[in-house]
């Protein structure tokens, strides 16, 4: 089983960058990163983690279920 967790964890990686690139274009978009400082800046980060987070949850519902479908305890 460490074995499909190593490897689960490294497939999720470039998976979880390719979804925080089209999470920050669509806040570069939307909001004026450049000029952002201090705290409005830490704001903003919070507006990519978020997403972040909840996009990952969601993969990784989606993972569970579909282990679960093929019988994999």
């Amino acid at each position: 089983y460490v074995v499909v967790v190593i490897g689960i964890m490294f497939r999720f990686i470039p998976i979880l960058l390719e979804e925080l690139s089209g999470i920050l274009k669509t806040q570069m978009v939307r909001a004026n990163f450049g000029n952002a400082r201090g705290l409005t800046k830490l704001k903003m980060l919070f507006s990519l983690v978020i997403p972040l987070c909840v996009q990952t949850f969601q993969k990784a519902e989606h993972l569970a279920d579909a282990l679960t479908a093929r019988k994999f305890t």
